[in-house]
């Protein structure tokens, strides 16, 4: 199946941008789409490093799972970035909304 995608960014009331959006082709696999959108709160470090590594480990556990379990993958990179986050900004943090699509039949 052939997708066609974009996005649009508006910063709105805020001096910079807060938010990051990943939209990524074979992730966590050939034949899946991966689409997210990191909703950053007081400040755009913690979305900027959960833009970053979120789909990353997805793949990661995607690929090291017996069964490749999509949504315990994603579910086990989604804790593991959240661990992160906490440690790293106590101040800052971000909601995540994430659609994987797969091109199978």
């Amino acid at each position: 199946m052939q997708l066609r995608s974009g996005h649009f960014e508006f910063i709105g009331k805020h001096t910079t941008m807060e938010d990051v959006t990943v939209i990524l082709e074979n992730i966590p696999s050939e034949n899946y789409n991966y689409f997210a959108i990191f909703d950053g709160h007081c400040g755009s470090d913690a979305s900027q490093y959960a833009g970053k590594h979120i789909h990353e480990l997805f793949k990661k556990h995607f690929m090291n799972s017996q069964d490749s379990d999509v949504l315990e993958a994603l579910d086990q990179a989604v804790q593991e970035v959240n661990q992160d986050l906490t440690k790293k900004w106590k101040n800052q943090g971000c909601v995540v909304g994430i659609v994987v699509i797969s091109n199978d039949n």
